[in-house]
């Protein structure tokens, strides 16, 4: 299945990789903005698919949105990102208060 996601990716121009823990559970990794933006219309259509990590997918949807548009150049921007991304659980060692 990993083969599959990976060749699909591939084809989107998407780099991907897989992770395996030492807990023997294998994870498949997207990561960057730019690797991630091909993505983001895949996530909005199919929402539904993914309902146990709905808070999850919105939080990335919204926080590509603001990146996209350049929010976090600006400090009104770069507080709402934060902010974005506290609305959702974290587990950050610094409060939303520390980081602002």
């Amino acid at each position: 299945m990993y083969l599959i996601l990976s060749a699909f990716f591939e084809s989107l121009g998407v780099k991907s990789f897989m992770v395996d823990s030492k807990k023997g559970i294998t994870t498949f990794k997207v990561k960057g903005i730019k690797a991630v933006s091909p993505l983001i219309p895949l996530f909005v259509d199919n929402l539904g698919l993914g309902y146990w990590k709905t808070n999850n997918i919105n939080m990335l949807i919204e926080f590509f949105k603001y990146h996209s548009a350049g929010a976090q150049t600006y400090k009104k921007g770069l507080i709402a990102l934060l902010n974005l991304l506290y609305k959702y659980l974290n587990n950050s060692s610094k409060s939303l208060s520390e980081c602002i």
